[in-house]
């Protein structure tokens, strides 16, 4: 259910956009990621005092797939009625969502107290979420592909029922997951210890106000921040860049994100069955950052000739092989920040996502701000604006996640 609705909500509101007039979709867009900012670590301490992992993941499950499919209804009459109404139903999905995904993220420390364990749930989460996202994506084909190739300024009101009809689907198909998941995964209760031994020696803290005076919690949430933001920026800008480039060919701008998606879920596969060749994390990272860096050199160097369509698709790519590893390994880190302290899980994961979930929204809206118009983005000094955005916005943030790699304590870098 998780990794389904969580590529559902990136996939058909990106494919929704051109419904809804952009000055409101982006401020009813920007107000659900700062409600689910906001509520994330209420939840996170919610989810640890209160009842059990699973009846969290549950009831938020439920308030999901009620809450979800109404955010593509009909249109109103009026736009402020139609804002209000948005914003409605995408705070209490908001608020939902926060508890399915703290609550199933904090499953994972609380399910095995090994590292490689841990690390191996990890890295089959991110596997679903891929695979939930290629699901979406060939659900979206099959809905649109009579919208002349699914181009998105071709899509407009007269398609509002195939969104409805799309989400239904989905939700449908989360629900089978989610009954799934109840049927075949059992919390455990907490330990007083983790089986690695080079950390039985380490100091964990026991409180929220201890995790709260530990400078490796706000490294790590910037660490997780920097890898979901590269993620959110390339999944978002590439369509756009791939007009930008005046690529002739129309079915590129639907089989570049694919490309990207497998990608991931190739990395993802490899992470999941790498053995500790290496004993800690810093060279996986390594290893991601350079291909995202990569990716950002062959969109900045694209030569716009007959190659422009093959440095797309190598960007792509490399920035589904990057964002996979650097996101799988922030998350790991996460779990060993936890520890053996499983009764803090929701209330760490909580925080280190805080950020990720309000900076993303952000981020997009302060891009889309700084756009140039229709005119200046034909004249020589914005045509490149795309492009600026996926290699240096995303350079930066690669840089910036492996420098606050190098600060953190090999207790959370190992990964076997």
């Amino acid at each position: 259910m998780v990794p389904m609705l969580e590529s559902t909500i990136s996939s058909c509101w990106e494919l929704e956009a051109s419904n809804i007039k952009r000055t409101h979709r982006k401020r009813t867009n920007l107000d659900g990621q700062t409600v689910d900012a906001m509520a994330t670590p209420v939840v996170g301490t919610i989810i640890d005092r209160k009842g059990s992992r699973r009846a969290w993941h549950l009831f938020g499950s439920s308030m999901v797939c009620l809450s979800f499919p109404l955010i593509f209804n009909p249109r109103f009459a009026t736009l402020w009625v139609q804002f209000i109404y948005y914003a409605a139903c995408i705070t209490i999905f908001q608020i939902s969502w926060a508890l399915v995904q703290i609550s199933h993220l904090s499953l994972i420390p609380e399910l095995t107290h090994v590292t490689e364990e841990r690390a191996e749930l990890t890295s089959i989460r991110y596997m679903s979420s891929v695979c939930s996202n290629i699901t979406v994506y060939v659900f979206a084909w099959l809905f649109l592909h009579d919208s002349m190739g699914m181009r998105m300024d071709l899509i407009g009101p007269a398609d509002s029922y195939k969104f409805q009809s799309l989400s239904f689907v989905v939700t449908f198909t989360g629900v089978i997951g989610t009954l799934l998941f109840h049927c075949f995964v059992h919390e455990k209760g907490s330990s007083a210890s983790i089986s690695n031994p080079s950390s039985n020696n380490q100091t964990f803290p026991r409180t929220e106000s201890q995790y709260c005076c530990q400078s490796e919690l706000y490294k790590v949430a910037t660490l997780y921040t920097a890898s979901r933001l590269f993620l959110t920026i390339s999944m978002v800008y590439i369509p756009l860049y791939v007009n930008e480039a005046h690529v002739s060919d129309s079915g590129t701008l639907a089989s570049v994100p694919l490309v990207s998606y497998i990608a991931s879920l190739g990395a993802s596969l490899l992470m999941r069955h790498q053995k500790s060749v290496f004993t800690d994390n810093s060279f996986n990272y390594f290893v991601g950052t350079l291909a995202c860096i990569f990716g950002c050199l062959f969109v900045y160097f694209n030569p716009r000739s007959e190659e422009t369509i093959v440095y797309i698709y190598i960007a792509a790519g490399l920035f589904g092989v990057g964002s996979a590893i650097t996101t799988v390994v922030s998350l790991c880190i996460t779990a060993n920040l936890v520890g053996p302290n499983t009764e803090r899980g929701a209330f760490v994961y909580s925080l280190v996502t805080f950020a990720d979930k309000l900076l993303n929204g952000l981020a997009i809206v302060i891009i889309e701000f700084l756009k140039c118009d229709k005119m200046q983005m034909q004249m020589s000094e914005c045509a490149h604006y795309y492009r600026d955005v996926l290699a240096l916005v995303n350079g930066v943030l690669s840089v910036i996640g492996y420098l606050v790699l190098l600060t953190l304590p090999n207790m959370l870098l190992v990964s076997s």
